[in-house]
């Protein structure tokens, strides 16, 4: 379990406060999305769960570790993989294996036991036919999921992901998606996912919204539609789609709280 105690940062002493006063705490194995605009402080907080910052107040427990312990950082990190933006900040290997080598590399894993552990990352993520490709081949939605790969060749409990499909377009972006959800139902992983598309929220357990440093609601997919006067003063909008279903679900049409197009097609022509 990841706990997150009354936490506040700042960049500066006396500078201003980026989060104020957050508290919540994340299941091993659960969904959840920190949802905002840009500036909102999601991702400050992504990055005091890796320990890649400290609180200025408060206190980050990652399986009961402290993050502003020293000793305890690498293990932290370890266990809270983090995704980041733009994929080709975290490749370093010329070809796909070279890459997830180069971690399993780092952390002394057992030299006969690494082809092993390379090709079962690249299995989950469906990377497993481009093994021994050069990094520099693959596509953006590829790249992402090769970051993705070398993270859980590491044995993490918990991925975060920062604005992790921002740079994809759209059907890269659900193919990363779809792959996430998996490792979080197959293998149980934590997901922290952090974003300010609304369109990238329904699969989550709980849902974060951040306004201005702070938390200023939590939310499942289906209750944030209630909220879209709070979403908007966020600087955010509730999707086409939904927003459409929940207002169709008003007048008596029944729905998903999140539909597809062809099932909002359908039930309007019952």
């Amino acid at each position: 379990m990841i706990n997150i105690c009354n936490v506040s940062f700042q960049y500066e002493n006396n500078g201003p406060s980026i989060l104020e006063n957050i508290s919540l705490s994340i299941d091993e194995g659960e969904f959840v999305v920190f949802l905002g605009r840009n500036g909102s402080g999601k991702s400050t907080l992504s990055r005091l769960l890796n320990a890649l910052h400290i609180p200025s107040k408060g206190k980050i427990l990652v399986d009961d570790l402290d993050t502003s312990v020293v000793e305890h950082q690498w293990s932290i990190r370890k266990k809270a993989q983090m995704i980041f933006q733009n994929p080709e900040n975290q490749i370093v290997g010329t070809t796909v294996e070279e890459d997830i080598a180069f971690g399993l590399s780092n952390i002394a894993y057992e030299q006969k036991n690494m082809d092993k552990q390379i090709e079962w990352s690249l299995e989950k993520v469906g990377l497993q036919n481009k093994k021994k490709n050069s990094v520099y081949a693959l596509s953006g939605g590829e790249k992402q999921k090769l970051a993705i790969a070398a993270a859980l060749a590491l044995s993490p409990k918990y991925l975060i992901l920062d604005e992790a499909t921002s740079m994809l377009d759209e059907a890269a972006r659900n193919s990363v998606l779809s792959t996430i959800v998996e490792l979080k139902n197959k293998l149980g992983l934590g997901i922290i996912y952090i974003t300010h598309h609304l369109e990238e929220i329904v699969q989550a357990d709980r849902i974060f919204l951040f306004h201005e440093g702070k938390i200023v609601g939590e939310h499942t997919p289906a209750s944030l539609l209630q909220e879209e006067t709070l979403a908007q003063q966020c600087g955010l909008e509730i999707p086409f789609l939904p927003a459409l279903s929940n207002r169709l679900q008003a007048g008596g049409i029944t729905l998903p709280a999140w539909p597809t197009l062809e099932e909002l097609v359908t039930a309007l022509w019952k």
